[in-house]
């Protein structure tokens, strides 16, 4: 009898232990599935987020900047276009022999270089395009009875002469011819 009794007794602990273990089991695997879901939806996916926010921002950044830049192209165009269409009042429109263009972010200001030919001798403009205000401009002139032949005027927006190469303003200088050329 004492056989059948510790028989009935681990019947009946295993009856009872076996489920326990189950939903213990079944219950730490929902908390594990829990607790991972919680740090996907706290932590991983926020940060994923902002990273795509980061993305998308810098992108918008690069996409303005490049519109303003076609559009700075398709102003200065149109504004060498125009330099070669109309008269100086002096003669006939000067030729456009050249343009290029740059679109200044700090000013916010679109520049364009202009060369213009005519048979006096050539013209660069830097200009606005889109305000078509004169920023500065040089004349070269070629006078080949004159020393020095060639002779490069630069003057900035409110008339003043600078130098071109330093983009500081110049004093009048009065060049005086001399008595003789010196020849080799």
């Amino acid at each position: 009898m004492n056989s059948d009794v510790i028989q009935f007794w681990r019947l009946r602990l295993c009856a009872c232990l076996f489920p326990r273990i189950f939903w213990l089991s079944a219950s730490l695997s929902l908390l594990v599935v829990a607790a991972s879901s919680s740090y996907l939806l706290l932590a991983v996916l926020p940060a994923a987020q902002r990273h795509r926010d980061e993305l998308d921002s810098e992108l918008a950044t690069k996409q303005a900047r490049d519109k303003q830049t076609i559009e700075c192209a398709d102003q200065a165009r149109r504004t060498a276009q125009d330099m070669g269409k109309y008269s100086s009042g002096f003669g006939p429109p000067p030729a456009v022999s050249g343009e290029s263009n740059h679109y200044n972010r700090k000013l916010g200001k679109c520049i364009v270089n202009v060369q213009t030919v005519d048979k006096n001798g050539t013209a660069e403009f830097v200009l606005d395009a889109y305000e078509q205000s004169d920023i500065m401009w040089c004349l070269t002139r070629f006078t080949p009875k004159e020393i020095p032949a060639m002779k490069r005027t630069c003057m900035d927006s409110q008339n003043k002469r600078i130098d071109p190469h330093r983009g500081t303003l110049m004093p009048s200088i009065v060049v005086e011819k001399p008595d003789k050329l010196a020849r080799p």
